[in-house]
């Protein structure tokens, strides 16, 4: 019965056919190494790697895949992409990052003193929570993010967001899942303050949703 085998699978979004699968499979086994588990455990683990986009399929014992289930798998990262222990947390975050795309992004034509115009004293003291910073502007479009100026800005979501025109105001829904995403990257306490950020820079490029209401029934 123990030596029953049992699989468990881990998502991770990273392009199957651009990383080296050894070393991949080997990362997840030094992870593992790195949790706790001894080398008589290690060997009784089989890693076996599929699509999608890189699917980690971790075979073992009865026995040893309930300590393997216990392992804080969340933790895990491998060549900079997170472990997801179900495929519905991988899709959340993978939809979130779709999601991004409500905000503004600069044309190509943009160029660095252009975009440096825009900057604005930051909303929110960065030194409250750094890692809600840079991840509310690492859910923004690469090629914003890839912008000089704004890669070194210490108020770069400031500046991306005040860069476009047009753009469509993000629901409250979709603000939360951003905010959701960056807690599950950075910890679950920096999602409440990511959230405020967000929504503060929401509001300074949109105008809040009281005063586009009453300016609107004025106009009326």
């Amino acid at each position: 019965g123990e030596r029953h085998i049992k699989v468990l699978e881990l998502f991770f979004d990273a392009p199957y056919d651009e990383v080296n699968l050894s070393g991949f499979s080997n990362g997840v086994l030094n992870k593992l190494r790195g949790m706790g588990f001894e080398e008589e455990e290690i060997r009784q683990i089989q890693i076996e790697l599929r699509r999608g986009s890189i699917i980690v399929r971790i075979k073992a014992p009865s026995k040893l895949m309930r300590k393997i289930e216990s392992a804080p798998l969340n933790n895990m990262s491998i060549f900079g992409y997170r472990a997801h222990v179900s495929r519905e947390a991988y899709e959340e975050e993978k939809e979130v990052a779709r999601e991004a795309d409500v905000w503004p992004s600069f044309p190509e034509a943009t160029t660095p003193s252009a975009v440096s115009s825009f900057a604005a004293p930051p909303l929110l003291p960065m030194t409250k929570a750094p890692s809600a910073a840079s991840s509310v502007a690492a859910s923004l479009p690469p090629k914003v993010a890839r912008t000089p100026s704004v890669a070194s800005s210490s108020n770069m979501p400031l500046v991306v967001l005040a860069g476009g025109c047009g753009a469509k105001r993000p629901t409250d829904a979709q603000i939360r899942q951003m905010a959701k995403s960056i807690g599950r990257r950075c910890g679950e306490d920096q999602a409440q303050t990511a959230e405020q950020m967000l929504r503060v820079m929401v509001d300074v490029l949109f105008g809040s949703v009281g005063a586009g209401s009453s300016s609107s029934s004025g106009s009326e």
